[in-house]
């Protein structure tokens, strides 16, 4: 996640919608960046909903007017910024260790890959949907490795966190062990395998 427009906020936010566009790939990808997002959220006490509105034409203006709601003080919008890419392949990889007489036990992998970048952008619907934070996500990995979720909602969340637009709550030892994994991670080289 490279941020392009950090900022510093005196406003925290306490309900935050999670928007998604893009295509069928680009849906999977965000419920399950949202799933992990909103996990993060609660336990800050931010009250945190995803909503996905459909492939976006390339040239089209992203309207949000539709889902402005008095429910959420801001908006964290995913807008694709180029086609989605996914390969799902499988091929036959040999596990375990030898056996015996020279063979070796076989079986079949499976992958999905799957390659987009997005403008990850914060709003508030005040002034007329207010950009108050932006920031490019590259995605290239496999859609069934779970923990590269929890790895990208961690280090946005850290960001806004960082940024003052979501409070701080008191950490116990072990989630400020986790806060400090995330710290030191650098998202370029997560997204190269």
């Amino acid at each position: 996640m490279k941020e392009t427009q950090a900022g510093k906020s005196t406003i925290q936010y306490s309900s935050i919608l999670i928007i998604g566009a893009g295509s069928t790939a680009s849906l999977l990808f965000l419920e399950n960046l949202s799933t992990e997002m909103i996990k993060l959220f609660i336990s800050h006490k931010i009250q945190t909903d995803f909503t996905y509105i459909g492939k976006i034409p390339r040239r089209t203006y992203l309207n949000l007017n539709n889902v402005v709601s008095s429910k959420y003080d801001a908006y964290l919008v995913f807008n694709p910024m180029d086609t989605s890419y996914v390969d799902t392949h499988k091929s036959v990889a040999v596990v375990g260790t030898p056996l015996p007489g020279g063979y070796a036990a076989a079986g079949m992998v499976f992958g999905n890959q799957y390659k987009e970048n997005y403008y990850a952008s914060l709003y508030s619907p005040v002034d007329s949907l207010h950009n108050l934070w932006q920031g490019e996500l590259r995605v290239d990995f496999d859609f069934a490795t779970p923990n590269r979720y929890q790895k990208i909602a961690g280090n946005i969340f850290d960001k806004l966190l960082k940024s003052g637009f979501i409070p701080q709550t008191k950490m116990t030892p072990s989630r400020k062990r986790a806060r400090q994994d995330l710290t030191f991670l650098d998202l370029g080289h997560l997204f190269n395998d």
